[in-house]
């Protein structure tokens, strides 16, 4: 597998829990109490496996090697990407402070978890696919074989010694649970 194929990956896993945000913001939009805790381990899984794990590897290994094959940082994709990241953030801390409200059922902590969730799932979503359908073949075609090499060892190193051991699959089983979920 190369280290494309992992990123790839990794977008299913969270297009499993951007599936299920979907389905938890048609319950709250029909007047259903949010589950806050699956919420809670939404953001959860946001922060620590999406952020965390996937976005460390695009931020810290896969775009600073495409910066060093020649890839603007400022100004080209890589600055969208980033961008992105940064607002995909925002959108998150916004969910996480709306919680306890939306919890307690106010309806200002509703309508900003249910707007914040929604802004997160649609700009993933298309972050996704530009990574997947534009980048990441970008990526293909300027890195060789010994930077695939280098970045799989990266990719390897990353998880062991900064995410932790058994963080991914703790969290590839926790989106295997949000898709089973209605």
């Amino acid at each position: 597998m190369t280290a494309v194929e992992i990123l790839v990956d990794e977008h299913q896993l969270i297009k499993k829990v951007l599936d299920w945000g979907e389905r938890e913001i048609a319950r709250i939009t029909q007047g259903v109490a949010p589950d806050a805790g699956k919420l809670i381990q939404a953001v959860d899984f946001i922060r620590n496996f999406a952020d965390r794990c996937h976005h460390a590897k695009e931020e810290g290994l896969l775009f600073a090697r495409l910066n060093d094959r020649g890839l603007p940082r400022q100004g080209g994709p890589i600055a969208a990407m980033l961008y992105e990241h940064d607002k995909g953030r925002a959108y998150v801390a916004a969910v996480a402070a709306a919680l306890e409200g939306a919890g307690r059922g106010e309806s200002g902590s509703l309508e900003a978890l249910r707007q914040n969730l929604g802004a997160y799932i649609s700009l993933l979503r298309a972050h996704i696919d530009k990574e997947d359908h534009v980048l990441y073949p970008m990526a293909g075609r300027l890195l060789g074989p010994a930077d695939q090499e280098w970045l799989l060892r990266e990719f390897d190193r990353l998880e062991r010694e900064e995410t932790g051991a058994g963080v991914h699959d703790k969290y590839r089983h926790m989106a295997e649970e949000f898709a089973s979920l209605p």
